[in-house]
């Protein structure tokens, strides 16, 4: 039988994430260029310590991660020239909180 048509869903977790901030994403982290081809930039507001950066594809599997200390105004560039174009899934963690945003490769 084709399997055309079928849902999978897929659920993740890390830690003890409390809360999860969608909603108010431009006023923590801003993700550019997007969409992107090469090299994405995520700038950090009001965030200082540690935070893990991990990037997930649409089939979820965890293509990035990288965990580091980081002052105010702080950018991380990412690589994404290995990568197929398509759309991919950003989560940044600040302790038990957990910001959410996504990249569009070209």
């Amino acid at each position: 039988q084709s399997e055309f048509g079928h849902k999978i869903h897929y659920t993740f977790s890390y830690g003890e994430t409390t809360n999860v901030q969608e909603p108010n994403l431009n006023a923590v982290i801003d993700i550019y260029p997007n969409p992107a081809s090469d090299v994405v930039n995520i700038r950090f507001y009001d965030l200082e310590g540690q935070i893990e950066v991990k990037i997930y594809d649409v089939r979820g599997i965890e293509l990035v991660s990288k965990e580091k200390i980081i002052g105010p105004a702080h950018i991380e560039q990412i690589d994404m020239s290995g990568y197929p174009a398509g759309i991919y899934v950003v989560n940044v963690y600040h302790g038990s909180v957990a910001v959410r945003g996504k990249i569009i490769k070209k």
